[in-house]
């Protein structure tokens, strides 16, 4: 759906039109969740041929690759999406950010010793050294995707993210094939990077040209640059976790952990990344109407709560056999972490359209001041649980960012003007069809005994839990009152017409 068809004819928005991203989301969601299908296939593949320590040490790798590129975009994905700028604009932070990008590559290198020293794994610098070109490609990609997601050519945006995730799968799994360990989740790094470059540029058209005007790039910078520090602060909270455990702990933990924690992922890069890139300029176009604003928000949240709920709760209350049926029985320990990790896929979606609405009404310090309660909470419940090991790890940080969801959804209602009912009006449905599938599959599990903790209990557990689900939603809509709109009463004549 383009833009036009949101907003009216000619990009102007219809007045008392409800405003909907469910269709221009699409082809996002369903590359976001092509692209989770793919890895799911992969991680059995892979979890069978590569050991948990070789997971465990790109795990550790990775946070320091993913928090410099954080560095290096500066938040400038934000700013060019929100900015209209020229070609010679677009062409000088290109080269603006090769040059970051070549620096930051650089810094990675030269702390690649002293981090293998101070974790005392003598082959993490060679994978550092391995992962900072990806790095430097990802900075070139960072215009010609912005382009893609100003211009509202989604389509072609989750084009090139199949296409990568598609490359990088099938690199990954032929490099394990012939016994590469742990490098052969690095050359799918590399080819991830490498392909979402050729295919950015390619389907946006960009070809950057030798011009270089730094007063056209201030105006970006000037909105990009408060969102650096928000963007930093949310990742280290994020990341913290597999550094505190990789480094004091081992690898072999990591490993275990860092697989769990991709359950969290799979809502928030399959709907939250995907609603948060089609939202932000569709909430940027509508900030004047804080009523258009906060139906784009509500109606987003609700497709995002109806398709994710059962989904973590699913994960984790049959987290022991989705864990060994996916990984097999040597992945047993990230059971329990899975099942712990898991609701934070939900939270985690809800805050990705969260920072959409607030960057979206240029409320960046709002974002910042946000990003750094997360931020603290999250690191204080890591910080706290760390004396019990993994599990405590993933306790603490899972209540530390509950703790401060609260205040985050708090901040954006009063941004858009928008009361709790609202709010509850978007996620109540699926949350209270979500307990009620909750409670049939515990009482399932009892009544089922050990036949539960088999395979073959999880397909019934699909079935049983998702008819729940479904059940219970349809039940809920037909307790919702209807408002039949009122017939306009037919206008009196005048006397003597």
């Amino acid at each position: 759906m383009s833009a036009s068809s949101i907003f009216g004819t000619g990009g102007r928005r219809e007045a008392h039109r409800p405003v909907r991203l469910s269709m221009q989301a699409l082809p996002l969601i369903v590359a976001n969740s092509g692209r989770i299908a793919i890895q799911l296939a992969l991680i059995p593949v892979l979890a069978r041929i590569i050991s948990p320590e070789a997971f465990g040490l790109v795990a550790l790798a990775m946070p320091i690759i993913v928090f410099t590129s954080i560095l290096a975009e500066a938040g400038l994905v934000t700013g060019l999406v929100r900015s209209h700028v020229s070609e010679t604009a677009e062409s000088t932070a290109f080269w603006f950010t090769a040059a970051v990008g070549v620096i930051c590559a650089v810094a990675v290198c030269l702390i690649a010793g002293p981090t293998g020293w101070v974790a005392r794994q003598i082959a993490l610098p060679g994978i550092l050294w391995a992962l900072a070109p990806a790095l430097f490609l990802t900075c070139l990609t960072i215009v010609p995707s912005a382009r893609l997601q100003r211009t509202g050519n989604f389509g072609a945006f989750a084009t090139g993210e199949m296409l990568s995730s598609l490359a990088g799968a099938a690199v990954a799994l032929w490099s394990a094939l012939h016994g590469w360990g742990a490098w052969s989740l690095v050359s799918q790094q590399l080819t991830l990077a490498g392909i979402r470059l050729v295919a950015n540029i390619g389907l946006s058209r960009f070809f950057p040209r030798l011009v270089f005007d730094y007063g056209l790039l201030k105006p970006v910078l000037h909105l990009s640059t408060p969102l650096l520090g928000a963007n930093l602060l949310a990742y280290l909270s994020r990341s913290l976790d597999n550094l505190l455990i990789g480094l004091c702990i081992g690898p072999k933990p990591l490993g275990f952990y860092a697989t769990a924690y991709q359950v969290v992922q799979i809502p928030e890069y399959a709907l939250g990344a995907s609603v948060r890139t089609t939202a932000l300029p569709a909430i940027a176009r509508a900030a004047s109407d804080r009523g258009a604003a906060a139906d784009i928000y509500v109606n987003a949240l609700r497709t995002m709560s109806l398709v994710a709920t059962p989904v973590v709760i699913g994960c984790s209350l049959q987290a022991d056999a989705l864990v060994r049926l996916v990984l097999g029985p040597a992945w047993a320990p990230a059971a329990p972490l899975v099942a712990i990790l898991a609701p934070l896929g939900l939270v985690h979606s809800y805050f990705q359209l969260n920072t959409a609405v607030l960057l979206g009404f240029g409320e960046a310090r709002t974002q910042l001041r946000m990003s750094i309660l997360t931020s603290v909470c999250g690191l204080v419940g890591i910080v706290a649980g760390f004396g019990w090991g993994p599990r405590g790890v993933a306790l603490g940080y899972a209540l530390g960012t509950l703790f401060a969801a609260g205040p985050y959804s708090l901040s954006v209602l009063r941004v858009l003007g928008a009361s709790w009912r609202r709010l509850i009006g978007g996620v109540g449905r699926a949350w209270a069809a979500g307990a009620a599938m909750a409670v049939v599959l515990s009482a399932w599990d009892q009544h089922a005994g050990l036949h539960a903790q088999l395979l073959l209990g999880l397909p019934e557990a699909v079935l049983i839990g998702g008819g729940a689900y479904l059940v219970a939603l349809l039940f809920l809509e037909q307790l919702r009152p209807t408002h039949r709109p009122r017939r306009p009463r037919p206008a009196r004549l005048a006397l003597g017409a």
